[in-house]
């Protein structure tokens, strides 16, 4: 069975599969159907039956045979511009499935709470290896990520899990972008643009491209790491690293929303 879901998956994305003394074990990285998470790297696995039985199946993240390459555009210190010209180029590559996922790190437990308000359908999620193992009691497991709506009034407790990132993933274009924009304030943050598809362009010998077709707006910050604080906002267009395509399919996408690359590029 394992052998049959490789050849299933293997054209729509790079996965791995074995069979084990307690069951199959799949490996999916960028998948339509089981669906990496565009922030965090979480693989899920869809449910898998052998003659009518269902077997046990846990999640693997595999090393990916390909990586994007992220190439600046655009940099203001507006916001409201930063998101109108990441939307332009978001919309060149737009599908019925595109999806957007949004993250920010929350240093304090004051912006716990005024976050947890503002974004009630968000997860936190603590990142410390210093972290409790065991939550005080009335505090959920922050390590394993908890929603919002889970978080009590007194939110004193959450102090040890600090810093906290907050994160909204794989929602519908549009859905969360302009209210997550207004709310985050000073924090470093992203919104990430997800499974678009970028066609091809013949006249410069460029191919198209699906799997590593995205979009980022680094909101006060200037790393996709979101480790490098700034006064500005940092527009991102992602194409496949391969040799020099990269550079020059990122530079034919620019001009496509008037702009041009700026920059080094990032990598994952």
């Amino acid at each position: 069975m394992a052998e049959e879901f490789c050849e299933q998956l293997a054209q729509r994305g790079d996965v791995a599969a074995w069979g084990g003394q307690h069951g199959l074990c799949l490996g999916v990285y960028d998948h339509a159907v089981c669906g990496l998470s565009a922030l965090g790297h979480v693989v899920w696995i869809l449910p898998a039956v052998e003659n009518g039985r269902s077997l046990r199946l846990r999640s693997w993240q595999s090393l990916p045979m390909s990586n994007d390459v992220a190439y600046p555009v655009f940099r203001t210190p507006d916001h409201d511009l930063a998101l109108r010209v990441a939307r332009r180029m978001v919309a060149f590559g737009a599908q019925p499935y595109s999806e957007v996922s949004v993250e920010a790190g929350v240093p304090t437990v004051a912006e716990v709470g005024r976050l947890r308000d503002a974004l009630p359908d968000s997860w936190f999620t603590c990142w410390n290896m210093d972290a409790p193992v065991v939550p005080p009691p009335g505090i959920p497991d922050l390590t394993c990520s908890a929603p919002a709506r889970e978080l009590p009034a007194n939110l004193a407790d959450t102090q040890a899990y600090l810093p906290l990132t907050v994160s909204m993933l794989d929602q519908p274009l549009g859905s969360i972008e302009d209210h997550f924009a207004a709310v985050i304030g000073p924090h470093p943050a992203e919104i990430h643009w997800s499974s678009l598809s970028w066609p091809e362009a013949p006249e410069r010998d460029l191919y198209g491209e699906s799997k590593h077709a995205e979009v980022t707006l680094l909101l006060n910050c200037d790393s996709r790491e979101l480790d490098a604080r700034a006064e500005t906002h940092l527009v991102l267009v992602h194409v496949r690293r391969h040799n020099g395509d990269g550079y020059r399919f990122a530079e034919w996408l620019a001009e496509q929303i008037g702009q041009k690359v700026i920059g080094a590029p990032q990598h994952s």
